[in-house]
């Protein structure tokens, strides 16, 4: 979960947003829009004073506001509550030190590298070549919730599922896109995986030695972003993230 003071930039926000959903930006307008119109409302219902400004509205305005304020509260901080349950802690001081910039629960988001746990034992993954997707799992009656959210991290020697209960009005899922396509952008700002180089015997010609792997360029996939490397003589290619079968562009590919 992002923190009141976001260390975000304007991309990165851009990101999270794209995920948030317009049902929940939209119910957090009207809470506050609901506020102010029953502030103002109290205001003329308890008589107060022409003029006082913001004083007479925190005062004669509260009957009218309270209850949307508690309301717009509970939806921005049950997800902090129900991090600091689950680890036992509060963990935004330790991640503000630590150069995090989202999290969720256990998993730690920096811009080079993500971070499994909170002790010295951590398990630090370089972003590089990582992707993240998200699933979900069980249903909801009145008797029972078994819903799960799950965000499988994959990427070199890297593969693993962490899970977590739905919890109340879908904070878990919400916050789980939104890490995971933060995840997937930062990947993505550190290029494609390296590739493994074969060790070619020495030539016994004393003549130069050719290159172990053709020369490569990066590209961005025109539908979700991601960067890679392919071959400069490949005019066609396969986005590692998304699976789009795309064509560089015959500009790029001639100048190759």
């Amino acid at each position: 979960m992002a923190r009141p003071k976001s260390p975000l930039n304007k991309e990165e926000m851009a990101v999270v947003r794209s995920e948030t959903g317009p049902g929940f930006l939209v119910a957090n307008w009207l809470i506050l829009f609901a506020s102010v119109v029953g502030g103002m409302a109290s205001m003329v219902a308890f008589h107060a004073p022409h003029g006082g400004g913001k004083g007479a509205f925190i005062i004669y305005g509260f009957p009218g506001y309270a209850p949307f304020l508690a309301l717009y509260a509970l939806l921005v901080y049950s997800p902090i509550a129900a991090v600091r349950k689950v680890l036992g802690f509060d963990p935004r001081k330790q991640n503000r030190a630590e150069g995090v910039i989202y999290h969720f629960y256990e998993l730690r988001l920096t811009r080079t590298e993500l971070i499994k746990g909170y002790g010295t034992d951590a398990m630090r993954i370089p972003l590089r070549g990582l992707t993240a997707t998200v699933t979900n799992t069980g249903s909801s009656t009145d008797h029972s919730d078994d819903r799960r959210v799950h965000i499988t991290i994959e990427g070199p020697h890297t593969k693993f599922v962490y899970s977590m209960a739905e919890g109340f009005l879908s904070f878990a899922t919400r916050t789980a896109r939104q890490f995971a396509a933060l995840l997937n952008y930062e990947a993505g700002l550190q290029g494609a995986p390296p590739k493994a180089v074969q060790q070619k015997s020495p030539t016994t010609s004393g003549g130069p030695e050719t290159e172990a792997h053709e020369k490569c360029t990066k590209v961005r996939c025109f539908q979700c972003q991601h960067v890679q490397a392919v071959p400069l003589g490949q005019p066609t290619y396969v986005c590692e993230q998304c699976n789009a079968h795309l064509q560089r562009s015959t500009a790029a590919a001639n100048s190759s």
